[in-house]
């Protein structure tokens, strides 16, 4: 991957990624506004059993299809059609038994409607959609096209949201639009991307398809079960309003997350052509640590400072009360640096160890979780499902050391924090509102940044060789 492709695809990625976050918040707002925490929280439970499923559906296809498809172009297309064909048909099987709950009532969800839970099942799931196709579109070098198609998807659902609240009732109404838009920005890529530019290439067994996924499968399911599980948990054991609000202040740190994933997967495709060499994978860390440690600490004191007043500007006054859940979630966006091992347990060909450690943090967070849900104590939830997430995470980093790449960070996370410390001078005065403060800080820490050296973009040239 040359530079000029990579800054092309970090700025396609990371231009729709930070919109489509934006546009995504926007219609979480609508969604809390409208529906009320009670409503929300039912919501957001079904959209979490079916983002729990998702991964499930794609038999780790999507995953193979990211690293084969870097070192291999001609197993693209035939692990795309198997990738696609397996979602369709067990994410269609999800819905059904999704719906199967709701007609005989368990977990509560008869109260909603056979109708409402199918449409919201199956939103997370044809959204899952996109994770397939993002390792196509680096591979037809379409990133730009994609990116331009999910920003749409995204900008469509608030639309649709106010659109539909006048005609029809909220629940559906959300249900409904979130599908509606996912389904226009994926038709949308598929039909303008034109002609396929990638060789035909030449039909395998199944069963060697499946043999090289599976260990995929169990790393998805693992990892994209940390906040759903949670939400589900706490809706099924504890309250519906807690899971509500536990939810939206999850979304606040996935907003943080989703901005790192940015550069993992712009460089996902070039990292697995190391073929798993610690010395060249060591080679493209230091951008990657700098960058993670910076984007901690220009997250990290607003959001803690303003924690209150994020949820509320989020859900209105009824989601004030989860400006503590939002803080107790915070010490995850403080080991970003650190997260980052667990996507190298992946370049290092060990999706089964990453699996191993994500299945773990998320049996002990729910367990810990359900008790605190047991109690009524959302926060003690939440603090219980941080502290889960560090120890993973430090384990992920001893396993990457044990196999010979050791990733250093702290030195470079105090760096960023003394440079940016400063900058938190500007939190303090009593602004109009709140937000101006917040830009002041992150305007001036990332001019701090760039003045010192410690960010710049030559900095990514490693990652480009």
């Amino acid at each position: 991957m040359g530079r000029r492709r990579l800054l092309l695809d970090l700025g396609s990625l990371g231009a729709s990624n930070a919109l489509g976050k934006l546009l995504w918040s926007v219609s979480l707002m609508l969604m809390m506004r409208t529906l009320g925490p009670d409503a929300y929280g039912s919501l957001v439970v079904i959209w979490s059993l079916a983002g729990l499923l998702a991964p499930v559906t794609d038999l780790g296809l999507s995953q193979l299809l990211l690293r084969e498809g870097a070192r291999d172009p001609d197993r693209v297309r035939s692990l795309l059609r198997r990738s696609l064909l397996a979602r369709t048909l067990l994410g269609g099987m999800a819905v059904a038994l999704l719906a199967t709950a709701a007609m005989l009532d368990i977990g509560g969800f008869g109260k909603l409607g056979i109708g409402v839970v199918a449409l919201a099942a199956a939103a997370p799931l044809l959204d899952g959609f996109f994770l397939t196709v993002t390792p196509l579109a680096q591979a037809e070098r379409r990133v730009g096209l994609l990116a331009a198609w999910r920003v749409a998807s995204f900008a469509l659902l608030p639309l649709l949201l106010l659109g539909l609240y006048r005609v029809i009732p909220a629940l559906p109404a959300s249900a409904l639009a979130f599908l509606f838009a996912s389904a226009v920005g994926l038709s949308g890529f598929f039909l303008s991307r034109g002609r396929s530019t990638l060789p035909a290439g030449t039909p395998e067994p199944w069963r060697r398809t499946l043999t090289q996924s599976l260990p995929f499968l169990f790393m998805s399911l693992a990892a994209l079960s940390y906040g759903r599980t949670e939400v589900v948990v706490i809706g099924l054991w504890g309250k519906t309003t807690d899971a509500a609000f536990y939810h939206a202040a999850y979304q606040v740190v996935l907003l943080v997350f989703s901005l790192s994933e940015v550069f993992f997967t712009a460089v996902f495709a070039s990292l697995y052509r190391a073929n798993a060499e610690p010395t060249a994978l060591l080679r493209a860390w230091p951008p990657i640590a700098r960058a993670l440690s910076a984007l901690a600490v220009l997250a990290l004191p607003p959001l803690w400072w303003h924690a209150k007043d994020v949820m509320t500007l989020l859900g209105g006054a009824d989601f004030s009360v989860a400006g503590p859940v939002l803080r107790a979630l915070l010490p995850m966006v403080a080991i970003l640096p650190l997260s980052a091992a667990l996507n190298f347990l992946l370049l290092l060909n060990r999706p089964e160890h990453r699996a191993g450690i994500d299945s773990a943090c998320v049996a002990l967070t729910a367990l810990l979780v359900a008790l605190s849900a047991l109690s009524g104590d959302v926060v003690l939830a939440a603090l219980a499902a941080s502290t889960t997430y560090i120890v993973a995470c430090a384990l992920g980093w001893f396993a990457v050391a044990r196999l010979g790449l050791r990733l250093p960070w702290g030195a470079d996370l105090a760096r960023a924090t003394v440079i940016a410390m400063p900058a938190a001078l500007l939190m303090l005065p009593d602004w109009p509102v709140w937000w101006v403060g917040v830009g002041a800080y992150v305007g001036m820490a990332t001019l701090l940044l760039y003045a010192s050296g410690y960010l710049r973009l030559a900095h990514l040239r490693p990652l480009a060789d």
